[in-house]
């Protein structure tokens, strides 16, 4: 599929009201653990999909992505408190496979060669 196919594609969906897309991705589904308090509204869920989620008030919160594996804060305003503020560019892999992460890597790669070779 081209970028054409895709244009197409979404100008022919149906459209969707966008008040039934904010209730729906407000609510918590079936799947989702956490709470929220009835009254104001805040919580803290973990959807089934999971992303990790806080809220204080509408555009108010944070929100950990597996996916995109990020944190994202929605505030209007944010305030730091800190004597001393880092900013770390390295990204250090953290995982249970200790030693084995090399040898599942290139395991990984092996496959890779195979499938190119193919």
């Amino acid at each position: 599929m081209g970028w054409k196919d895709d244009l197409n594609e979404f100008d022919l969906t149906e459209p969707q009201d966008l008040d039934d897309l904010a209730e729906n991705s407000t609510e918590a589904k079936a799947e989702d653990i956490g709470f929220v308090n009835p009254k104001s509204g805040a919580g803290i869920l973990g959807r089934e999909d999971g992303v990790l989620e806080g809220f204080a008030d509408y555009g108010l919160g944070f929100r950990f992505s597996r996916n995109s594996q990020s944190l994202m804060v929605f505030a209007p305003s944010v305030h730091i408190f800190s004597s001393s503020v880092n900013k770390h560019d390295k990204i250090v892999r953290n995982t249970y496979l200790k030693d084995e992460y090399s040898d599942i890597e290139e395991i990984l790669s092996e496959g890779d060669n195979l499938n190119e070779k193919l």
